[in-house]
């Protein structure tokens, strides 16, 4: 929040692999005057042996649509980690992390809807 409060328009955290989109010590919303929080983003640089479990080459690219001055939208486009590159997810990938991020972000205080394989967060004013 202290970025916000100097001037930033958006925090970007990355923590984990996955992306799960707010901090439950927070503000479950992740919107700070009018500025969204992204928290556990994921990372795009997977280094790790990739778990079948936890499915670690999965994560998303994050897309903030404003209307300024203000956020109206995060679309999140799921993404596959592989072979020293990032792809766009499809098929059984994307639908896994869909699965996967909703219920959590839903727990937090943030829907998602899916659009395609993409899933979508309509910031309220």
């Amino acid at each position: 929040m202290i970025g916000i409060g100097l001037a930033g328009d958006v925090m970007l955290g990355r923590l984990v692999d996955h992306c799960i989109l707010a901090d439950p010590e927070l503000d479950p919303a992740c919107i700070y005057r009018d500025r969204p929080i992204l928290y556990s983003t994921g990372d795009f640089v997977d280094d790790y042996a990739v778990d079948p479990d936890e499915r670690n080459d999965l994560s998303c690219f994050f897309e903030v649509i404003a209307d300024l001055p203000r956020v109206v939208r995060i679309i999140l486009h799921p993404v596959r980690i592989g072979g020293c590159r990032v792809s766009i997810a499809s098929g059984a990938d994307a639908e896994w992390m869909k699965r996967w991020v909703v219920p959590r972000a839903a727990v937090l205080g943030t829907t998602l809807r899916p659009d395609g394989n993409d899933l979508v967060a309509e910031i309220s004013a």
